[in-house]
């Protein structure tokens, strides 16, 4: 029987012969990549932001990443990202927590911007560009995208990963022309595709707009992912807690599993993971601790508003936060 001390020499032998025999393992270091549709922000009038609230919601989701969507194309758009920044880090050196870096692209098709923001250990690594792609695959004039996903490529440790940051179309047209069933159609054959490439660690995240009970966009990706393309992360989470729920074409049986805060019973906000980056997350993905969503009007806190949902779209979001927790201890597997 080994001698233990919790200190001298024969504690590090034995700590050393433990770790020979694959007795002693470290553990497992995370970050936490998020997407929240911050709804119109940098809108004026109407549009008055608690910044001091969204600081809180984005602190309790405490992600080291986040895609943000639905900032407004104009100088306030970008103004109120550095505003939030500005708060977020404020928190954060009293909290002694690491500051936020912020980038809000100028590059953007459609009605709004996107952003990101990151804190280490997680690292920017080129500018973020607009996602490549055939703009009228059908001649007919009509783009795919009415707003052209951002691509961002960051790392954490030896986690080297790709965003492709969406805020996908409300409606359904033609296969091959505009409307989200041809995004949904573009989206899932990069996301097939990117697992041939050099870089496979590929997430694609935002609000999706999801049409739910097997509408025609949603079912296309869904089926695109079969076999084992990409999976919905946030979706499997929810079936291992409610085995009846069906990606392919359920609602979720609780508001609990919800993304957008002003009509219950809805997914619109997704992360959807490449296969190549499976490693560095889990098979069997638990809700609120490998994968989550941040209810924050279900606070307390926030109850004298949100029974108005036009007042907390006007003041927080009418959507939910989703964040997933990826390993960046592993090695690098592309």
């Amino acid at each position: 029987m080994y001698r233990v001390k919790r200190s001298g020499r024969v504690g590090t032998c034995l700590l050393l012969v433990l770790a020979t025999q694959g007795l002693v393992h470290a553990e497992p270091v995370y970050i936490r990549i998020a997407t929240f549709n911050i709804a119109n922000f940098g809108a004026t009038d109407e549009y008055e932001r608690s910044l001091i609230s969204l600081v809180n919601i984005l602190r309790d989701a405490n992600a080291d990443v986040w895609a943000l969507q639905e900032i407004e194309p104009t100088d306030k758009g970008a103004q109120q990202v550095v505003r939030l920044t500005k708060l977020l880090n404020k928190a954060a050196d009293y909290y002694r927590t690491p500051r936020y870096e912020y980038v809000v692209p100028e590059k953007h098709t459609g009605d709004e911007r996107v952003a990101f923001l990151w804190r280490s250990p997680a690292a920017l690594q080129s500018a973020p560009t607009l996602f490549a792609h055939n703009p009228d695959p059908d001649g007919n004039g009509a783009p795919v995208f009415q707003r052209v996903p951002t691509l961002a490529f960051f790392r954490a440790g030896n986690f080297d990963f790709m965003l492709l940051n969406c805020h996908l179309y409300t409606k359904a047209k033609g296969k091959s022309s505009e409307g989200c069933l041809a995004e949904c159609e573009t989206i899932g054959h990069w996301l097939r595709g990117m697992n041939q490439g050099p870089e496979r660690d590929v997430i694609a995240l935002g609000d999706f707009n999801r049409f739910l009970d097997g509408k025609a966009p949603w079912r296309c990706l869904v089926t695109l992912a079969a076999p084992d393309y990409y999976r919905f992360p946030l979706l499997d989470a929810i079936r291992n807690e409610d085995p009846a729920f069906n990606l392919s074409d359920s609602n979720p049986s609780e508001g609990k599993y919800s993304t957008n805060s002003g009509k219950k019973l809805t997914i619109y906000d997704q992360v959807v993971l490449a296969s190549g980056g499976v490693q560095e997350f889990t098979d069997n993905p638990r809700l609120g601790v490998d994968v989550g969503i941040v209810a924050f009007d279900n606070d307390p806190h926030y109850e004298w508003f949100m029974d108005d949902w036009r007042s907390a779209t006007a003041i927080l979001s009418d959507h939910r936060p989703v964040w997933i927790r990826m390993r960046i201890d592993l090695p690098d597997d592309d």
